[in-house]
């Protein structure tokens, strides 16, 4: 039980004029985990960082490969004033699980 960070194995890339979401697959919902993702940038990429917490009462284990989100890509109305490189970029270029850099 408790927090913790999983990063994707796909090196992902969000062209501008799109944004993407993840969510948690309801299998694991359904055990208690919750999972706590934003909004991909457009122009992100990187590998993902996610953000975990087991409420559950019975420990989970999560094998290499293992799908335990997925993402929506939206396309936007209109391309982005900035794209996400340009503003902070903090974690452009992310590879495996990198830490808050707040």
């Amino acid at each position: 039980m408790g927090h913790f960070l999983v990063s994707t194995l796909e090196y992902i890339y969000i062209p501008e004029g799109y944004c993407a979401e993840i969510w948690i697959r309801s299998s694991f919902a359904r055990k208690g985990v919750i999972g706590s993702f934003g909004f991909i940038d457009s122009g992100f990429r990187g590998n993902l960082t996610l953000s975990f917490f087991n409420a559950g009462q019975e420990s989970i284990r999560i094998r290499r490969g293992e799908r335990v989100a997925q993402m929506v890509i939206i396309r936007m109305e209109r391309p982005p004033d900035r794209a996400y490189g340009e503003r902070s970029g903090n974690y452009q270029g992310s590879r495996g699980v990198v830490e808050s850099r707040l």
